[in-house]
Parts: C-alpha cells; structure tokens; sequence
C-alpha cells in the first residue's frame, strides 16, 4: 500500500475577527488607536459626535419625568376621588411608553462610544478623526491573534475522509514550524467551479 500525499496551501488568520461598524451616522470626534495598537475588551476604539442623538435623549429624559409626575399627581387625586381609574391608567400607560423611548433614547446614545467587544490587536483603520461615520460603515478590523486557524480548500474525494477528530501537519514557512492541527470545521457544501470543500484547522 502507497500513502497517497496531498500539498494545499492555506490560509493563516486569527479565529476571532471582526470588523468594527458605527450603527449611527455622526462625525467621528475621537480615535484612540492606531494600526497595531493592542487594546484590552471594553476599550473605547471610536468616538462618535452624534448631536441629534443627545437631544433626542434629554427630550426623552423630560418627557419621562414629566409623565411620572402627572402620575403621581393623579394617584393622589384619585385616593381622595378627585379622580378616575381610567385617568390614572392612561397616565400609567403614558408613562410607561415615555420610558420605553427613554431606553431606546439611551440605547442609541450608547452606541456613539464604540468599544472593543475583545482583546486584540487593531489590523486596519478605514477612518479618520472628523470623517463621517454612517450606519453599517466600516471603521476598523480586530484580529486576536492569541488562537488562529488555518483555512484550506481541500478536494471534494480526499475531504469526504476527513472528520472533526483528524489531524493533519502544517507548515508555516514563514516561522520554519511544522505543526499537527486539528480539523475544527468542515464546510457542509463543495464549491460547484473548484469541487473542493472549505475545512478550517486549529493550530
């Protein structure tokens, strides 16, 4: 019996990686990072001056408070019946729906301070200090570096035989390393124009 031998080139990236969206429109105020910078999760990445946003959120703030008073008012009105039940419910839900838009108000405001959701290092900067940032742009690209992964097309007959559980040797020319990686994932589909299926290795 002859081992048969098979030589794919792969991918090396990161296992967690993530590009950095705005999901409000407003003109970036402060950028604490640069291409490089190692940051730490909960770091603040980008900054976003959004005065819209800030006055929609104190109206809401007054039109809470407001709607809490009238309540209040009106429950003491009515334990000496210088009210009605109906009054007091409409106040109730009056106040209830100032609070909902209060939340979402607040909600929104929180998404002005963009921070990192992991530790890593910050590979790409597509923004500037004043740019305008707009729902869904791009800002920057985060890799954790600290797991990767190896990412190869493998044909469709020789990745029928692999499992979650197989083992295969890589090398990484560019440490002068060989290393045995573990499958962690195999695409449930093959590429119709390559017949070969995307298996991801855990180094």
């Amino acid at each position: 019996t002859v081992p048969v031998q098979i030589e794919l080139t792969g991918t090396l990236q990161a296992v967690e990686q993530t590009t950095i969206s705005s999901r409000v429109a407003g003109q970036v105020v402060a950028l604490p990072v640069q291409i490089g910078s190692k940051i730490e999760k909960g770091d603040l990445l980008v900054k976003i001056s959004a005065e819209e946003i800030n006055a929609r959120a104190r109206q809401a703030e007054i039109q809470l408070d407001q709607a809490r008073r009238n309540l209040e008012r009106e429950s003491k009105l009515l334990q000496v019946d210088a009210s009605t039940r109906e009054s007091v419910k409409t106040l109730e839900e009056l106040a209830q729906t100032r609070a909902e838009a209060y939340r979402e108000a607040q909600t929104m405001l929180g998404y002005t301070e963009i921070r990192a959701p992991f530790a890593g290092t910050v590979t790409d900067k597509l923004v500037e200090i004043g740019d305008l940032a707009a729902p869904g742009g791009p800002l920057l690209k985060l890799e954790n570096e600290t797991a990767l992964e190896v990412v190869i097309q493998v044909p469709e007959l020789q990745a029928q035989g692999l499992t979650l559980e197989s083992r295969l040797p890589v090398t990484v020319p560019a440490a002068g390393q060989t290393l045995e990686a573990q499958v962690r994932e195999i695409s449930p589909t093959v590429d119709p124009a390559s017949r070969t299926t995307q298996i991801k290795l855990m180094m």
